[in-house]
């Protein structure tokens, strides 16, 4: 079992070349965070995630709930096809990467 995360304040931390799995991590603030040749496995993100850039990752399982993606960066990432967007905003710049992705973006609004 991993650790809790709920409530950490990731502001500017990097994740590099690991794995992120089946850690809590609600309400965990995600301001200029980077994750870089990571496999995120089980994770469910929510809330606001700001300025984060996700490049070189596997994603299985992942959920992102009830969030507002706002400058966030998703490139040469595996799929995105399996990642579950429910009740997402984002802007546009974060909706380009997600297409490019082939991401599902059924269950997201577009921020004008």
């Amino acid at each position: 079992m991993g650790c809790d995360f709920s409530g950490a304040d990731f502001t500017g931390a990097a994740f590099k070349s690991g794995g992120f799995q089946s850690n809590p991590i609600a309400n965990a603030v995600w301001n200029r965070t980077s994750f870089n040749a990571m496999q995120i496995v089980d994770i469910v993100f929510d809330g606001a995630i700001e300025d984060c850039s996700f490049e070189n990752c596997a994603f299985k399982k992942v959920t992102f709930q009830n969030s507002t993606l706002i400058n966030n960066f998703f490139k040469n990432n595996n799929s995105l096809k399996g990642v579950r967007f429910i009740d997402c905003q984002v802007d546009r710049i974060t909706y380009a990467f997600l297409k490019n992705g082939k991401a599902d973006l059924t269950s997201i609004t577009l921020l004008t």
